[in-house]
């Protein structure tokens, strides 16, 4: 996992990402789904390119509808895959199948151990993405740049 970022890093959303993401989101509904976002943060103020996603299975057993859960055993694996891609995780994303696209004091909580990672939250029934950085007591939003290709 990259470093934490500075605020002024800019974060760029390849092509074909953000639909990419909502068609998982709404392939996985009524439950929620979970994954990596995979780029390239090369740091010295270049932006942080989210080239692809890559969904993970939600491993939450309890209540998979509100709450999702990564293997380790999945997420290492998946960082391998992306480094043989040259690529990195720049971080995560989850989706909120009836609710809105915004951190859950769950999500907060939960996500506190991981400061300063990039996390993406779906609303897959009004078709929403909305990008955070994670913060210890917060998340903040981000603004993507849609990059081209």
């Amino acid at each position: 996992m990259p470093p934490p970022m500075p605020e002024s890093t800019p974060i760029a959303l390849m092509p074909g990402v953000r639909a990419a993401l909502l068609e998982m989101a709404h392939r996985a509904a009524p439950r929620e789904c979970c994954g990596v976002l995979l780029g390239r943060a090369d740091g010295g103020g270049a932006p942080v390119r989210i080239a692809a996603a890559e969904q993970l299975a939600n491993a939450e057993l309890r209540d998979p509808g509100t709450r999702f859960r990564i293997d380790p055993r999945a997420l290492a694996a998946a960082t391998r895959a992306a480094r043989a891609r040259a690529l990195d995780v720049v971080g995560f994303f989850h989706s909120h199948p009836d609710g809105p696209a915004r951190p859950s004091a769950e999500d907060v909580d939960e996500a506190s151990a991981w400061p300063g990672t990039l996390h993406v939250i779906l609303a897959p029934a009004a078709d929403e993405l909305r990008l955070y950085e994670t913060g210890t007591t917060t998340w903040y939003e981000r603004q993507p740049l849609q990059a081209r290709p």
